[in-house]
């Protein structure tokens, strides 16, 4: 190309190679970009990262959202079961109280069978 444009440009057959050089290049750089559109003008890698952990978020929190409620679940199952345990132990002391007295009694008795026979 240079050799065939000395005829017209003469010596700015120099520059004008070096302008229509730097146009080639330019277009075969513009279809690089073409072809691969991230890898050069935006941080692909970042954005995926990010996409993927959001996306990886998502997808566990409603097991992490359930392990928190089946916890709350255990908790008021355990208050449950704690409540009826007291009311239990309250049933047992009143049963032992009755208990108690009714041997009292039965012990007053015997003293004052014991005394009438003497």
């Amino acid at each position: 190309l240079p050799i065939a444009l000395v005829g017209e440009v003469g010596y700015a057959v120099v520059p004008v190679s070096g302008l229509i050089c730097w146009g080639l290049f330019g277009i075969q750089e513009i279809g690089l970009m073409i072809e691969e559109p991230f890898r050069r003008t935006l941080p692909i890698e970042v954005i995926t990262d990010s996409i993927y952990a959001d996306v990886h978020e998502t997808l566990y929190m409603n097991d992490w959202w359930e392990k928190g409620t089946d916890k709350d679940k255990k908790t008021k199952k355990d208050e449950e079961k704690a409540e009826k345990a007291e009311v239990k132990a309250k049933e047992k002391a009143r049963n032992a109280e009755k208990e108690m007295e009714r041997i009292e009694e039965k012990a007053k008795g015997q003293k004052g069978k014991d005394r009438r026979e003497e």
